[in-house]
């Protein structure tokens, strides 16, 4: 980057799913992956995490013809939404498909998923196909690489790279960098 003449460099080079402790996790979809590969998704579908990545994977499984279950652990799901999407997006959800709250997933199988609550103690949640939603960590590691790359040249973070965020987020990001450049 150093020899490239540039003033300035932006990084946004995003994160990465965690990827959990699970038991059988290797029997899972990562959500992001089911976008381009639809195909390879059963009928009956378990998604585990509740969170707004998993919420959005869900409906747009759902739009699509899936049977499909969304187990959160906490008690309430898409809390990491904003306000108003998340009133639009719950609605939609009650309409589409089952949300279960309250389930922490301990085991993932080729043929469902293990979940255990306060309430009702351990179940079994059939699934063709089971898919994680259970965060993001930023690419800290690449983006050091790619700073001591560039040198003396100014270098900026913005999205993922630097915090797992929304879309919002990393574009006002990108702004704000782009205009103390100029």
């Amino acid at each position: 980057m150093r020899s490239s003449g540039a003033d300035a460099v932006i990084l946004a080079i995003g994160s990465s799913p965690v990827v959990p402790p699970i038991t059988g996790i290797e029997h899972a979809m990562q959500a992001t992956d089911v976008y381009d590969a639809i195909g390879k998704v059963g009928q009956k579908v378990v998604v585990v995490g509740g969170g707004l990545v998993g919420c959005e994977v869900g409906l747009h499984l759902a739009k699509n013809g899936r049977d499909v279950t969304v187990i959160e652990m906490l008690d309430e799901v898409a809390r990491d939404a904003y306000r108003m999407h998340r009133i639009g997006l719950v609605d939609e959800m009650a309409r589409m498909l089952t949300c279960r709250t309250g389930l922490t997933c301990v085991a993932v199988t080729p043929h469902g998923v293990t979940a255990v609550s306060k309430e009702n103690g351990e179940e079994f949640l059939p699934a063709d196909t089971v898919i994680y939603a259970l965060g993001r960590a930023a690419n800290r590691e690449e983006a050091e690489k790619l700073r001591t790359a560039a040198g003396d040249v100014p270098v900026c973070e913005i999205g993922d790279c630097v915090c797992a965020a929304k879309v919002y987020d990393a574009v006002r990001q990108a702004f704000v960098a782009a205009m103390s450049i100029l």
